[in-house]
């Protein structure tokens, strides 16, 4: 399993509209979602929940494996 990479500081407001959600990102945190960007130059973060009922941000680092080979004739396949 890979190391866990945390970003940010997520915290939510109450306001009169309702929750808010502040993210705050430092110049660090840029970076190294900079150093993870996909291939198409996306970066994942996943928003989550603490047991202490704070939020906080996970860059997502999982990558799919190599696809599956294809035997003669698969194509041909129902499925």
């Amino acid at each position: 399993m890979s190391e866990k990479l945390f970003v940010g500081k997520v915290e939510a407001k109450e306001t009169k509209f309702g929750t808010m959600t502040k993210i705050g990102l430092t110049k660090d945190d840029l970076q190294k979602l900079s150093e993870h960007l996909s291939e198409k130059g996306w970066v994942n973060l996943n928003l989550k929940n603490s047991q202490k009922g704070t939020q906080y941000l996970e860059i997502d680092t999982w990558k799919p494996t190599a696809a599956a080979p294809k035997f003669a004739g698969q194509e041909d396949l129902p499925f």
